[in-house]
C-alpha cells in the first residue's frame, strides 16, 4: 500500500505550500478524504475488503477525521496546526493507497 503514498503526500504538500488560501486547503482536503472514504465503503459493501483490512483502513480513518477535525479547529481560530495538517496528510495518503490498490485489484479479478 505505501507505493501510493508519495503522490498522495505531494497532493497535500502543494495544497498546503501556499497555493490557495487556507479555506480552500481545508475544503479540498476534506473533498477528498470524503471521496476516498465512500469509495473505501462500496468496495467494502461490494465484498472486496476483508475485516483484517477494514480494521486496518477504519483505525486510519479515526486518526485522519481526529487531524482534520483539528486542522478545522485551528483555522477557524485563526491559528494553523502544521502538526494536524501534517498528520492529516499521512493518513489521507495511507486511505487513498488503500483505495487505489483495492480498485486495481477489483479491477484485476474483473
Amino acid at each position: 500500500m505505501r507505493r501510493y503514498r508519495l503522490p498522495a503526500a505531494l497532493l497535500i504538500v502543494a495544497l498546503v505550500a501556499g497555493c490557495v488560501s487556507p479555506a480552500a486547503q481545508l475544503r479540498t482536503a476534506t473533498d477528498t478524504y470524503a471521496t476516498t472514504l465512500h469509495a473505501l465503503a462500496d468496495l467494502r459493501r461490494t465484498g472486496y475488503i476483508d475485516d483484517a483490512e477494514a480494521a486496518r483502513i477504519e483505525s486510519v480513518r479515526v486518526v485522519a477525521r481526529a487531524a482534520l477535525d483539528t486542522w478545522r479547529s485551528a483555522l477557524e481560530a485563526g491559528a494553523p496546526d502544521p502538526e494536524a495538517i501534517a498528520t492529516f496528510g499521512d493518513a489521507l495518503a495511507d486511505l487513498v493507497g488503500a483505495r487505489t490498490e483495492l480498485e486495481a485489484r477489483h479491477n484485476d479479478t474483473d
